[in-house]
């Protein structure tokens, strides 16, 4: 595979199909209208079910497109990637209190890392903090379900989970998390020379792990096997470099210094792998109206939600 000519095909499927996309009357119908809709006659009190994580998930992919969609011609609108890294904060943590008692499956490990990855890289140390402890913890509970048991071997796949949660321990000061109890990928490559020595001032070694990584990132966007799982085959992660970004930041929040400039494609001149600047940080926190209305009444209906620092 060649890099440069596999992102110059990415980023024209992503064009093109994120458009028809965006623009699908159907589509605007399922993500858009009818989770605003479902939500308002939540808040509203109206009788009957409503499944309020799937809107709230919904939301999430409309805005994240609309934020992929801005990146792509050059506007980065961070009103758009805002309120997707909100509205992930939210999926993760309004998950959190049913899956502990057994009412919820648990959340897939890649939408797991993309939720801690936004707030990190939206510079909410509070909400990353307390998504990631919810994370931690779901390790034993049904949020994540991932202790050894012969029901399944989810935590093998997908090891940018585990490199995620293990930077974010890291980060925070605590010790590496003992992935012996839990099912885990028996091959962490390239992960695992990163978090060996994350924190390294060595600025040649930091680039050729982003570039190890970023190779590693393309290599698993394949989606040609209908069978098989790839690590970033959801159209939306291919050229979003979520947990490269993520690296980046928590090297930032440590006081480290990060290279200028990379060499890979998915990070060079490619408008998604940008990161906004350390400067701006913290993001704005977006206006989210209706979310804000429904997490009053989600907080009446479960009191042990996680609510993070100044929230």
């Amino acid at each position: 595979m060649n890099p440069s000519k596999e992102i110059a095909r990415l980023l024209k499927a992503a064009n093109r199909d994120l458009a028809d996309w965006h623009a699908d009357p159907l589509i605007i119908k399922i993500h858009s209208q009818q989770p605003t809709e479902e939500l308002e006659k939540y808040v509203s009190g109206s009788p009957g079910y409503v499944a309020v994580k799937v809107k709230v998930g919904s939301l999430l992919k409309w805005s994240f497109a609309a934020y992929e969609l801005s990146a792509l011609v050059d506007k980065h609108d961070s009103s758009f990637l805002t309120q997707a890294a909100k509205y992930a904060l939210w999926s993760g943590l309004m998950a959190e209190p049913s899956a502990r008692i057994g009412r919820a499956g648990p959340l897939l490990k890649n939408h797991a890392a993309f939720f801690l990855a936004l707030q990190i890289i939206c510079g909410w140390k509070n909400r990353a903090l307390a998504l990631g402890d919810a994370l931690v913890e779901g390790l034993d509970t049904g949020l994540l379900d991932l202790r050894i048991n012969d029901r399944h071997d989810a935590g093998s796949l997908y090891p940018h989970f585990w490199f995620l949660i293990q930077l974010f321990r890291a980060g925070k000061g605590e010790s590496f998390i003992d992935m012996t109890p839990y099912s885990h990928p028996e091959n962490m490559a390239p992960y695992d020379q990163v978090l060996a020595d994350w924190k390294t001032t060595d600025l040649v070694k930091v680039k050729q792990w982003v570039e190890d990584m970023a190779e590693h990132h393309l290599r698993e966007t394949d989606d040609s096997d209908q069978d098989a799982v790839n690590e970033f085959d959801d159209p939306r992660f291919k050229l979003f470099p979520y947990e490269i970004l993520a690296f980046l930041r928590i090297r930032e929040w440590a006081g480290l210094e990060n290279p200028a400039s990379f060499d890979h494609p998915l990070m060079m001149n490619q408008p998604l792998a940008y990161l906004p600047p350390l400067a701006e940080l913290p993001l704005p926190d977006p206006e989210t109206p209706l979310l804000d209305r429904v997490l009053v009444r989600y907080k009446q209906e479960w009191p042990d939600l996680r609510i993070p620092a100044g929230l």
